[in-house]
């Protein structure tokens, strides 16, 4: 059976708060706070384990040695126990923030650390049932993160006047440790601990469809299949500066549709340049930092067990964060694209998932360390799996062949001459998206042998019934074809990004990239009439395709401890 566990701070919650920034330098400035023992007795007598976690960076600042704080620990359990008060394990951390040290608050390392060290004792922790107790928001934060109930003592650092500036609301306040032993008995016999779930935050930017759709398809799957979680999904660029949010949206669009010449200039540009330059002089990087404050404040508020990223700007800014030990989040990244453009390594990050094989070796090649990359494939809605895993075709009648033509988020592309030399010869299905002006047009022609549908959230029922899809390479089109096992043909592609996706593809022998129409007909055709060709694709298909990306992408969130990310 699981114990429930206690974990309080040291300063300000067991003994007499030395001052901000200021440390007990000595056994001789260690005084026990009035009912610490009597609270630290009550919750053994409960049946909690309780630990004491604490930050001492004075340590690593030269303010006192590692000898004078074994000294003050020695002295706190002596007069604890000398009251009938046990403490089951103290860890410190006596790192600087600006080591990156997993342990240091508000990071839960050392949480963790004593779970795994009960458990090896033969004691398993129930953090569910647990709580942390400290005096400052950043002990809140660290409570949070590890999934506890937390409680948060005005006889240290923070004051109740202070809480309209709070960051991160703690579930309780109270006077004193005493009091605060008094609440979690009262909880415990109530079964009201509010930590029972882990916080995770999935992060996307609403530019272009596909960080948007790899986000929404981990929401699901988290939702309906991981009850311990708490989960949240928000769009960064809604939480950022108007001017940027703007920008960022429309600027990307106006880029690809009327100039994408100059995309293919900024693309590479950035690509050259991010090496080049040091994080705190990047000039990319603090404009972003300025734009994104609302994101930023969102994350401290929320204080989340980990952060799933589908957008390089939104891995730049949490792991940042990370980094400076401002939040103690896990942070993943998805790589919602088969190649690696720098943007996407952010120090910081614990875990990347990756598309491919391909896109695991441009990671290394940008040096993030092998342990930090999975291979997991790209996140798509499960109704995707579901189809894939049975590939039943649906409604397609038998023996015909069937293409289906995907305009893409942004409808760009010469669809109706496609259609006009092709609808003679095989059924298709057109999706036009957002393209309401080609949805008017192919239904007023009315092509025999064509259906037309506008903007849909079944896709995966349209291409259910398709033998080959003729689309623009995005990264989450690639994925929910391969795990469909529909042949995809690539006629264009956004300079950059979308080029390596359709150039992976092309290699591996899965699809084809034509650069093109011309040619498309005749392709069209020989598929249609040559169903070895059409199998031999297929196999290919399997060879890449990542059938179980949202499972291990999520037991891999769920499961993660933290690490100094890199």
């Amino acid at each position: 059976m699981k114990r429930p566990a206690v974990f309080l701070d040291r300063d300000g919650v067991i003994n007499k708060y030395p001052g901000d920034f200021k440390y007990v330098t000595s056994a001789g400035e260690f005084h026990l706070l009035k009912g610490a023992a009597e609270a630290v007795r009550s919750l053994k007598e409960a049946g909690f384990a309780v630990f004491v976690a604490s930050n001492q960076a004075g340590v690593s600042k030269g303010i006192f040695s590692r000898k004078a704080l074994d000294e003050i620990t020695a002295l706190m359990l002596r007069e604890l126990e000398a009251r009938g008060a046990f403490i089951d394990g103290v860890y410190y951390c006596t790192h600087l923030q600006e080591d990156g040290c997993p342990c240091r608050k508000p990071r839960s390392g050392m949480i963790e650390q004593a779970v795994r060290d009960s458990s090896a004792s033969g004691v398993e922790i129930d953090t569910a049932g647990s709580f942390f107790v400290g005096d400052s928001i950043i002990d809140v934060q660290t409570g949070r993160q590890a999934g506890l109930t937390t409680v948060l003592v005005f006889s240290g650092r923070e004051k109740e006047e202070n809480r309209l500036f709070w960051k991160t609301s703690p579930h309780y306040t109270v006077r004193g440790v005493a009091e605060a032993a008094g609440l979690i008995l009262e909880l415990k016999k109530r079964g009201e601990a509010k930590g029972a779930k882990k916080k995770v935050v999935i992060v996307y930017a609403s530019t272009g469809a596909g960080h948007r759709k790899a986000a929404e398809a981990l929401f699901n799957y988290l939702t309906r299949h991981y009850p311990q979680c708490e989960v949240l999904k928000v769009d960064i660029l809604r939480m950022s500066s108007a001017w940027f949010r703007y920008a960022y949206t429309y600027g990307y669009v106006l880029l690809i549709k009327y100039v994408p010449f100059l995309w293919s200039f900024i693309f590479t540009l950035t690509a050259l340049r991010r090496p080049l330059l040091p994080a705190a002089v990047d000039p990319l990087r603090l404009l972003n930092r300025a734009a994104t404050a609302g994101f930023r404040a969102y994350l401290l508020r929320e204080s989340p067990w980990a952060v799933i990223n589908t957008h390089f700007l939104c891995s730049e800014i949490s792991a940042q964060m990370k980094q400076k030990g401002v939040i103690g989040s896990r942070i993943f990244t998805v790589i919602t694209d088969f190649g690696v453009h720098p943007l996407w390594k952010a120090e910081g990050t614990d875990l990347y998932f990756a598309a491919s094989e391909h896109t695991r070796a441009e990671l290394f090649s940008l040096g993030v360390p092998p342990e930090r990359v999975s291979v997991t494939g790209i996140p798509v809605a499960e109704e995707f799996i579901d189809y894939g895993t049975r590939r039943c075709p649906g409604g397609r009648p038998k023996g015909e062949f069937t293409i289906l033509v995907a305009t893409g988020s942004f409808g760009i592309g010469p669809f109706e001459r496609i259609i006009r030399s092709l609808f003679r010869d095989v059924r298709i299905i057109v999706v036009c998206a957002g393209n309401r002006r080609l949805y008017s047009r192919l239904k007023a022609k009315n092509y025999p042998g064509v259906k037309v549908v506008g903007l849909i959230d079944n896709m995966f029922d349209v291409m259910a019934e398709a033998d080959l899809i003729i689309t623009k390479p995005g990264g989450l089109t690639i994925s929910e074809s391969l795990i469909m096992e529909v042949v995809p043909v690539f006629i264009m592609a956004i300079p950059g990004q979308e080029e390596e996706n359709a150039r992976f593809i092309d290699r591996s022998q899965a699809g084809f990239y034509l650069r093109g129409i011309d040619g498309l007909r005749g392709l069209v055709l020989r598929l249609k009439n040559d169903k070895k060709e059409i199998t031999r694709l297929q196999n290919n298909i399997r060879q890449i395709k990542k059938i179980n990306v949202l499972k291990d992408i999520c037991d891999a969130v769920c499961q993660s401890s933290p690490g100094i990310a890199g």
